[in-house]
């Protein structure tokens, strides 16, 4: 089970880069979701900094994106400006 962060609000006007990346992908959550064998909800969450995944899902959804980052970076909180959004 995935941890939840204590400041979750902090993300209000951030989004992490992995939401970014996929979408940048042109994917929706269920087909990450789908390839890093995880559900739809629980990406969502870490999409938007509600929880931590584990390492092995860390591994799972870099994977299924192409990611050659860090893990650290990949879920870390970008601005919404950065992103273009």
């Amino acid at each position: 089970m995935a941890v939840t962060t204590p400041c979750a609000g902090f993300f209000a006007d951030r989004i992490t880069r992995l939401k970014f990346e996929r979408e940048k992908q042109g994917l929706t959550q269920a087909a990450l979701a789908r390839v890093a064998w995880l559900n739809s909800s629980e990406l969502s969450k870490m999409e938007r900094g509600r929880t931590v995944p584990y390492e092995e899902q860390a591994r799972r959804i870099a994977a299924a994106l192409g990611w050659e980052g860090s893990l650290e970076e990949l879920f870390e909180p970008i601005d919404a400006g950065e992103a273009g959004v």
